[in-house]
């Protein structure tokens, strides 16, 4: 019996970053006969690249992965990308995977943000294939990752800073239920972010980053703590 044939696509999966992989030619026709969920939908003619994935996602509740405005919205579960060629499915060229690789790069988190909901894009060197430059860019923050959650005394509600800069982004409420300081340990725990990180991207914003790098490295004392002051 011969091996089925092979393709190549990018396959974007949620909290990971894309990548480039092979799957069975006949995957994308045995998906979509395995219960009518799965959809080939091509939202890029132009391309002549196929997306297959999940089409009852919302509805099953599965993990959000990418924001996708072609598709309507947010894209949940897994998906991936090949190349069409007619009414086949082919390999994606090396232009293409390059394409999409820098389109879907990055892994998304979405939180509740003004009645709708916010898509942000993160970088985590910890996780697999991530690209040399966020593990240059990690290493050049003296380990401090690009973003982070953080709650403050005297705002309502959660905060997202961003490294290097003197401002935030107020999230609002947390879920019902659910304490703001509980609300931004669960989203960092999805970026990587610990505790002791928080606390100088905190001293940052709060204080300046002119020898912020010292934080991390000599392990926050002084600096971090005047941001548990501040929090307090």
């Amino acid at each position: 019996m011969s091996k089925p044939e092979k393709l190549r696509v990018v396959l974007v999966e949620p909290g990971k970053y894309a990548r480039e992989a092979t799957v069975d030619k006949t995957l994308p026709q045995e998906l979509a006969e395995d219960g009518g969920l799965i959809d080939a939908i091509c939202l890029w003619p132009e391309d002549n690249v196929c997306l297959i994935l999940n089409d009852a996602g919302t509805i099953m509740q599965t993990e959000p992965n990418r924001e996708l405005p072609e598709y309507g919205g947010i894209a949940f579960g897994t998906f991936f990308l090949c190349g069409e060629k007619g009414e086949d499915f082919c390999s994606l060229s090396d232009e293409q995977v390059a394409r999409y690789l820098e389109r879907f790069r990055q892994p998304e988190l979405f939180v509740p943000y003004q009645n709708g909901t916010l898509s942000i894009p993160y970088d985590r060197p910890d996780l697999p294939d991530a690209p040399a430059e966020v593990k240059q860019a990690y290493a050049g923050r003296n380990g401090l990752p690009a973003l982070c959650f953080a709650t403050l005394k005297g705002i309502e509600g959660v905060m997202l800073l961003r490294y290097g800069e003197r401002r935030y982004l107020p999230l609002g409420k947390p879920p019902e239920g659910m304490t703001a300081s509980r609300y931004a340990d669960l989203l960092n725990a999805e970026l990587g972010v610990t505790r002791e990180q928080q606390l100088a991207m905190l001293n940052g914003a709060l204080f300046g980053w002119d020898g912020i790098e010292n934080v991390q490295t000599e392990q926050g004392v002084s600096a971090n703590h005047r941001a548990k002051e501040a929090e307090r």
